[in-house]
């Protein structure tokens, strides 16, 4: 089981997203991921749908998702191979205006999450126990591995709250 990170390892912000993971964080990234599927399974005919003028739609919030875990995922990887080059920031809201994903079904995104997810796992699995506890620099902040798997985690949680809040 991967411990949960102190505070001390992650920056202030992302104490949201951490608070949001339960007791396994293995386990809810397995949940989720199939929540997410089911979204957007059940939910195809509302991919295009913004709550409110000048929000993201379904689609958009999605690929927002998955745009972060790769960005999470890819930093945990440097981290846990000890690479101590600090990893700079992004911005979130560049990378959905600069897109357009209107051309990709239901399908794809399914394909898109379920890739993604594995993806996730498969740096997780390649970790023996030592390497969680690796801190490493992103966006000016330090960051553990262990908390970049919460932070994935927990970014996931605070997604599905909205969607299902405001989007379903």
């Amino acid at each position: 089981m991967i411990k949960r990170p102190n505070s001390t390892e992650y920056a202030p912000y992302y104490q949201t997203y951490i608070s949001a993971v339960g007791d396994d964080v293995s386990s809810q990234l397995v949940t989720e991921a199939d929540e997410l599927v089911n979204i957007i399974e059940e939910h195809e005919d509302k991919l295009d749908f913004a709550y409110a003028e000048g929000k993201w739609t379904l689609r958009q919030v999605i690929m927002h998702i998955l745009d972060c875990e790769q960005i999470f995922a890819y930093r945990l990887l440097r981290i846990a191979r000890g690479d101590n080059t600090p990893l700079l920031g992004f911005d979130q809201d560049v990378l959905i205006d600069n897109s357009d994903f209107s051309h990709l079904d239901a399908g794809d995104l399914i394909r898109m999450v379920e890739s993604q997810r594995n993806h996730t796992f498969s740096i997780i699995n390649a970790l023996t126990d030592d390497k969680f506890a690796l801190i490493g620099t992103a966006s000016e902040n330090a960051v553990s591995v262990r908390a970049l798997i919460y932070m994935i985690a927990g970014h996931m949680h605070h997604h599905l709250e909205i969607i299902n809040e405001r989007y379903l």
